[in-house]
């Protein structure tokens, strides 16, 4: 947001340079002390002017426009206004050259499945991964309503009121495979975790999809599989 196109073409040539090749293309957001209203003349201000940039780049560079990945953003969470504009800015994306979406925040597995479907019918084939946030560290997930307006749901609140340490650990990460065997069972074609440098719970929830192939499980057997996993792991990090 905001960057000119000769800027973003040197900071993309130096990111190839360093041998990246997977992108995630963002729009950003304005800077606080920049003007509202439209961009200025040769700034970008949409997430697809940079994925048709990045292809363009890697064709240039590279020799070849697909020497690349690039990955964008979706949002399954809002009004039905919000809905409609985020599958419209998704069409624009996926024509500009993306490869595949990961969603913003969210916690119903319904708004996920709306969004997947609205988006086919309006004729997006690249697959749209969920973007899950683990359930365990309520300060960070309040942090992100305050920025994205996506409310965290009062039953994820509540188990941030659990007295003893271990066993909130245990019920938010619960709470959270819950959610993953929701979103599977609307057959995501994938799971993104978002870490925020907390890998501990990441790779607990790793664990444990891992030790049922990564598959859906009814909620009690992924209760038992979690307290077995929980019983014999020793997390020497946050």
């Amino acid at each position: 947001m905001g960057k000119t196109r000769t800027k973003l073409v040197g900071i993309i040539q130096d990111m190839m340079d360093l041998g990246v090749r997977d992108f995630l293309a963002l729009r950003g957001d304005e800077a606080p002390d920049s003007a509202s209203g439209a961009a200025e003349p040769n700034e970008f201000d949409r997430a697809f002017q940079l994925v048709q940039l990045i292809r363009e780049v890697s064709a240039d560079y590279l020799g070849d426009a697909h020497a690349v990945s690039i990955a964008v953003a979706a949002y399954p969470a809002g009004s039905i206004q919000t809905r409609t504009d985020a599958v419209q800015a998704l069409v624009q994306k996926q024509a500009a050259g993306a490869d595949f979406a990961i969603t913003q925040v969210f916690y119903q597995a319904r708004d996920y499945a709306e969004l997947v479907q609205s988006a086919t019918y309006q004729g997006v084939t690249i697959p749209i991964v969920p973007g899950i946030i683990p359930f365990t560290d309520m300060h960070r997930l309040q942090r992100l309503e305050g920025l994205t307006g996506v409310p965290v749901p009062e039953r994820i609140k509540s188990i941030a009121n659990i007295s003893d340490p271990a066993e909130r650990i245990l019920e938010s990460l619960g709470a959270t495979l819950n959610f993953v065997n929701d979103l599977i069972e609307a057959n995501a074609p994938g799971i993104h975790f978002y870490t925020f440098n907390r890998p501990r719970p990441v790779l607990d929830l790793v664990e444990h999809l891992r030790s049922r192939g990564f598959t859906h499980v009814d909620q009690e057997d992924s209760q038992d599989l979690l307290g077995l996993m929980n019983a014999t792991m020793h997390r020497i990090s946050p």
